[in-house]
């Protein structure tokens, strides 16, 4: 069954009419389509009908058969990708391009592109996603009012393939909503924190020092006083090439220096030495801890 099933019995549970569903959005007939899956919509009309019923996407995935299909895929995607399983991330990908094509839900349209992003990660011979592609995430992302598993996962895993400008937007996008409706739940603030610190580091590398500044000051409230020793000691990393970067040179090497000595502490021989090379590869200093 599509969407529209479901949005269908949502409206009636709530006692909406079509024509009070869809005023100022659709007409009524269009709706009444879509109710009926004869047609589709954009993502952000459904969005849309979704805040005027009062349901987060993670709320309506949790109600629609797609949602044990989507926990099943992030299972397969997780265990291929740790196993560097090329076939089967293909495989995977194939699948939900055919599983959108059998019935035009843009649902497995983005889990193909997730997937792409995936991959892409692992074999640059596979191709980036295309601008039809990025468009479909970025209005997506940047339509929901509720940023849940489904919607963290996809940002975070198709980081790499999107641009930056898209990316820095959709995070400012996240830190609006955070700030403006819900508190995080633990599972979801970690995933957030891994992505906003994966994006501290694109952001040095694309040479956008204020750009840090300001995702630093939002990693930091994410993190708050919560004990979270490796993503802290990943944050104090960053922040140090940060403080050097904006001309704090002798604060920035403290906290470098430390986070370095943590790693070594902590027995993380290659993480160590990785993080040493690079420093002394991006700066003119070298590192003999």
């Amino acid at each position: 069954m599509g969407f529209g099933y479901y949005i269908k019995n949502l409206r009636k549970s709530k006692e909406l009419t079509l024509k009070e569903l869809s005023q100022d959005l659709m007409s009524i007939s269009f709706l009444s389509k879509f109710e009926r899956n004869e047609t589709e919509i954009t993502f952000s009309y459904l969005l849309e009908l979704l805040n005027r019923l009062n349901i987060g996407f993670d709320e309506f995935m949790d109600i629609t058969e797609y949602n044990s299909s989507y926990k099943e895929l992030l299972k397969e995607l997780n265990l291929a990708y740790s196993n560097n399983n090329i076939i089967a991330l293909k495989y995977l990908y194939n699948k939900e391009l055919e599983l959108y094509k059998k019935n035009n839900m843009r649902f497995h349209y983005l889990n193909s592109i997730m997937i792409k992003s995936i991959i892409y990660n692992i074999d640059h011979s596979f191709g980036k996603i295309d601008i039809k592609e990025a468009e479909a995430l970025s209005e997506f992302l940047m339509g929901v009012d509720y940023f849940g598993d489904y919607e963290i996962s996809i940002f975070g895993n198709s980081l790499i393939c999107l641009e930056y400008s898209t990316t820095l937007s959709i995070l400012t996008e996240i830190q609006k909503k955070i700030d403006a409706s819900y508190m995080l739940a633990d599972d979801l603030r970690l995933k957030l924190i891994h992505i906003a610190l994966n994006i501290i580091s694109i952001s040095f590398e694309q040479g956008k020092i204020e750009d840090m500044k300001y995702v630093l000051g939002f990693t930091a409230k994410l993190i708050g006083k919560r004990q979270l020793y490796f993503e802290i000691n990943k944050f104090n990393y960053l922040k140090g090439i940060f403080e050097y970067s904006y001309g704090n040179k002798e604060k920035g090497r403290r906290l470098l220096e430390t986070s370095i000595k943590v790693m070594d502490f902590l027995g993380d021989q290659i993480g160590k030495q990785n993080h040493l090379m690079y420093l002394n590869e991006k700066f003119d200093f070298n590192f003999t801890l």
